[in-house]
């Protein structure tokens, strides 16, 4: 084959596979990965980040964190609802199993998860209440571990996460 003739069959097939790559690639990114979806993300010294971008898809979060090998149920409540409870028989409250790091150099904040904290058996329960209002969005977490079974949370009205309208708004 001519030098001139192989160059062309490189170009057109790298541009062929380049297509392919975007027809291909960017839907996955953007259904199961982008910049919008829920992401868990283990850090050097064994704690996991929690990024919460939508209310949506709680049992995605859920196998994500057991993929990291946390036994977890998360539940999104929007505002003005609860979970029924009892759901299940909880540990005592430990303040330091979730916390809250406020976003740091333009990127989002998110929750950091300590899994070492988690005794064999237990099973982490993630509430997370949402308000996704117009102009702004509110939301709210709460982290228990449960001892044994957990029942599926069934939402009902009262309680829960709660927004209230300020004069202006």
């Amino acid at each position: 084959m001519r030098p001139g003739r192989r160059r062309r069959l490189v170009t057109a097939l790298s541009v062929g596979a380049a297509a392919v790559a975007m027809a291909v690639g960017l839907p996955m990114i953007n259904s199961s990965g982008g910049p919008l979806a829920n992401a868990v993300e283990r850090d050097a010294d064994g704690s996991i980040k929690i990024y919460i971008r939508e209310f949506t898809d709680a049992d995605g979060l859920e196998q994500k964190l057991r993929t990291l090998g946390v036994n977890a149920v998360v539940d999104f409540v929007p505002a003005g609802m609860h979970c029924t409870e009892p759901r299940a028989r909880y540990a005592p409250h430990d303040p330091y199993l979730v916390i809250s790091e406020p976003p740091r150099d333009g990127a989002s904040g998110f929750m950091r998860l300590h899994p070492e904290r988690i005794e064999s058996g237990r099973t982490l329960v993630y509430e997370v209440g949402y308000f996704a209002g117009p102009k702004v969005r509110y939301s709210y977490d709460r982290a228990r571990l449960a001892i044994g079974q957990v029942a599926p949370c069934r939402l009902v009205p009262g309680g829960g996460f709660r927004v209230e309208s300020k004069p202006g708004n």
